[in-house]
């Protein structure tokens, strides 16, 4: 496939990668000032670094076997994450449920049990992984999007579907890679012909902070572009007269209903013209609004943050890479495998607050802070968020409970599919 089809030009692929990163350096301090800035995360705790608190677990009566991807939730290479057979049965091999009434229409609420990799592992195998083999273990995140660090991360392969704007800050975990991959493949495969998307940043193949990102410190976050209907670029804003809506709604579809999501973040303006073409196809009005503004029993998918009519930010959860990293700590630690981190704390002035009063109450320094915050004067505003910048190995995530995927009831099918 062309990097870009015939209506918008016949740009080279290294003209417009050389391009693209010209722009990208031009906007990136941008970005930090308003989508990625600190108020953008401000409000995530900073977690323990040495609780461990392992996820409930699946008897293991059997060795681990790897499970069909189109089956359950979770799936990687290296295995699966299942939802129980009555939650199974409510899908088709592609993911998508059937339409049989009004108790398809309800989103299953069934508990997803985890059948990890290293499932018949005693700590004295995994101590012996991680001192001679470390790679076999697969991908492991620690602490928080905005405090956190990745092992055995997997850098986004080179493919003509997208375009990755900087090329060493494209690591993420299996799952994270496999999800990305595989919502652009659904996209693809509905809509042939379509532009290359521009992929920013995931995150460094270690982890940690990544300029001028608070998040995208763990493997789980990417920017990924929207899909324009002409001159389709890096950072361009999308409004009433670019966005590709049929293909933008078909990749955040794929991201809901083929990975196991977290959060997309979208500017609100963006999010009123998704949701009126999703409606004018005919998708189901409650699932909308499940995924648009929540439940009584669900949180929204889909949220809006100021700074993401450029892109859209997609995060990720990552079961299996937080398990393996829970299971592994205690080893890691000992063996000293896990090294220490940059990352970033997001502190809101009160009034009194001084660079020197910070600078000792979290043990750095004046200089350390203005860089970090792009300041040029010594004040501080009141109610105003910076971020305090700090070195230091994290701990294991906190479990995060695993929701089944939101799946919508079938609706007409569009793109390539309707032409069939």
């Amino acid at each position: 496939m062309p990097l870009l089809p015939a209506p918008f030009g016949s740009t080279s692929r290294l003209d417009l990668a050389r391009a693209l990163r010209l722009r990208w350096f031009a906007l990136v301090f941008g970005c930090g000032a308003v989508a990625c800035g600190p108020s953008f995360f401000a409000q995530e705790a900073v977690q323990a670094p040495h609780q461990v608190t392992p996820l409930p677990v699946e008897p293991e009566p059997a060795p681990f076997a790897p499970v069909a991807a189109d089956v359950g939730q979770g799936c990687s290479p290296r295995g699966c994450l299942r939802a129980p057979p009555e939650a199974e049965d409510a899908k088709v091999a592609d993911g998508e449920p059937h339409d049989e009434g009004p108790a398809a229409r309800k989103p299953v609420r069934s508990p997803v049990v985890i059948r990890h990799p290293l499932r018949g592992k005693g700590k004295e195998e995994i101590d012996r992984l991680v001192r001679t083999d470390l790679p076999s273990l697969g991908s492991m995140v620690f602490g928080s999007a905005t405090r956190g660090g990745l092992i055995n991360g997997v850098r986004l392969p080179d493919d003509p579907r997208w375009v990755k704007i900087d090329p060493a800050n494209v690591w993420g975990t299996t799952e994270t890679v496999n999800y990305l991959v595989s919502a652009i493949d659904a996209v693809m495969d509905e809509f042939p012909g379509s532009h290359s998307l521009f992929i920013g940043d995931l995150s460094q193949k270690q982890g940690g902070y990544l300029r001028p990102h608070i998040s995208h410190q763990s493997g789980r976050d990417v920017d990924i572009s929207y899909f324009y209907t002409h001159d389709p670029d890096w950072y361009v804003p999308a409004n009433a007269s670019n966005l590709d809506r049929p293909r933008t709604w078909g990749l955040i579809r794929a991201l809901i209903t083929r990975t196991d999501v977290h959060y997309i973040f979208i500017d609100r303006r963006v999010q009123r013209l998704l949701r009126q073409y999703a409606e004018e196809i005919g998708e189901d009005p409650d699932w909308l609004e499940s995924v648009f503004h929540g439940t009584a029993d669900d949180s929204p998918i889909i949220v809006h943050e100021p700074g993401h009519a450029t892109h859209i930010h997609v995060r990720f959860y990552n079961p299996i890479a937080e398990e393996t990293a829970r299971r592994c700590y205690s080893a890691l630690v000992a063996q000293r495998k896990l090294l220490p981190m940059r990352y970033s704390i997001p502190h809101k002035a009160k009034k009194g607050d001084t660079l020197i009063g910070l600078a000792k109450k979290y043990r750095t320094t004046v200089a350390a802070i203005m860089q970090a915050n792009g300041l040029t004067k010594k004040s501080l505003r009141a109610d105003k968020t910076y971020l305090i910048p700090r070195q230091g190995a994290a701990g294991p995530s906190e479990p995060t409970p695993l929701p089944p995927r939101r799946l919508p009831p079938a609706r007409p099918p569009t793109g390539a599919v309707a032409a069939r």
